[in-house]
């Protein structure tokens, strides 16, 4: 009720300085198939979020609060069984979000994260663990939950998913949007690999920096659905559509075609075409080394280039509010191994 919510939230009525951001977490999942679905159990879904949600936004405007942190949930995603009214809930959210930012609010964002261990909605819902155990996605610990929420902080989007992959396994039930983030990444290959054709002991630093970059604006292109040339090399790439399930897939991409082991945190701290082909450079730098090691004469390896980081601008607010929920993970989980020992569990 937002004339309940605005008495509530009156920052004179609880004595404290004026509200600096908004974090919705509210939820609730009834579950159950459409032919089964009630217009009761519907509202019962669709409520916290999507109502909690605009109430929210209507009290703090665009440009009124430091930032408007959604918790969604990647039932919107990956279609899980019974989970209709749900997914519909958590993907009014990824919209809302999407409408601040556009309205300018930069501290908009939505979170859709996958389950938290022992805690949070999925550990009360039944049947939802061995759902995600179908599709073949793991749950996080609040830890990691924690982790995921600052590192996304650095993500240009409004819309980030966070989705842990089980790679030691098939999943049961593959779902084609994930099934390229099931491909093992290939190891390190010889010199005379893939890899190969990159490779220029007359080069200085041995990599032919050109081809790199070719091939990464290719792959890039390619998931794009655009021509290598109409993709601007030194643009952030979420500005031209790239989302988090097509970063993974152009991970993976360039993986298969550079013969490297490489981070999932690989276009989120090299967000162009350039700051990658430049990464990509720095990979292939030891294997042009070790295919020049017979070579009479060769050129020293040139230094790694420095790519930084084209991050979002850091808030200190958020910041602190982030160490203090970080703090008290910390603190829950020593007191529950505390009384885990002392009742003879530990």
């Amino acid at each position: 009720d937002e004339k309940q919510a605005r008495v509530l939230l009156d920052p004179d009525a609880l004595e404290m300085p004026p509200m600096r951001g908004v974090l919705h977490a509210a939820g609730v999942i009834t579950g159950g198939m459409l032919a089964d679905l009630t217009r009761d159990a519907l509202e019962a879904d669709l409520r916290p979020k999507v109502a909690g949600s605009v109430t929210l936004h209507r009290l703090y405007p665009p440009g009124s609060v430091d930032f408007f942190v959604l918790f969604s949930a990647v039932a919107a995603q990956l279609g899980l069984t019974g989970q209709g009214a749900y997914a519909t809930a958590n993907a009014f959210l990824d919209a809302l979000a999407e409408h601040r930012r556009a309205d300018g609010c930069p501290g908009a964002r939505s979170l859709a994260w996958p389950a938290w261990r022992e805690t949070g909605l999925a550990a009360t819902a039944g049947g939802l663990e061995s759902e995600f155990e179908a599709v073949g996605v793991r749950d996080v610990t609040e830890r990691q939950a924690m982790a995921a929420w600052r590192h996304a902080r650095g993500c240009a989007p409004a819309h980030v998913v966070v989705l842990p992959v089980d790679r030691s396994r098939p999943p049961a039930r593959p779902l084609p949007l994930l099934e390229r983030l099931f491909a093992q990444a290939p190891p390190r290959e010889a010199a005379d690999g893939p890899a190969a054709r990159f490779l220029d002991p007359s080069r200085p630093g041995g990599v032919c920096e050109e081809e790199v970059l070719a091939e990464v604006a290719r792959i890039v292109a390619a998931e794009l659905g655009l021509a290598s040339a109409a993709v601007d090399r030194s643009r952030p790439l979420a500005e031209v559509g790239m989302e988090s399930i097509m970063a993974l897939a152009v991970r993976r991409r360039l993986e298969q075609a550079f013969a490297l082991a490489l981070p999932a945190t690989l276009l989120w701290n090299h967000p162009t075409v350039r700051a990658l082909g430049a990464r990509m450079v720095a990979e292939l730098a030891p294997a042009a080394v070790e295919s020049a090691q017979d070579e009479p004469s060769r050129p020293s390896p040139r230094a790694a280039p420095s790519v930084e980081s084209e991050a979002m601008s850091t808030d200190l607010g958020f910041d602190a509010l982030l160490d203090e929920l970080e703090a008290d993970t910390t603190a829950g989980t020593a007191s529950r191994t505390s009384a885990d020992v002392t009742e003879g569990r530990g």
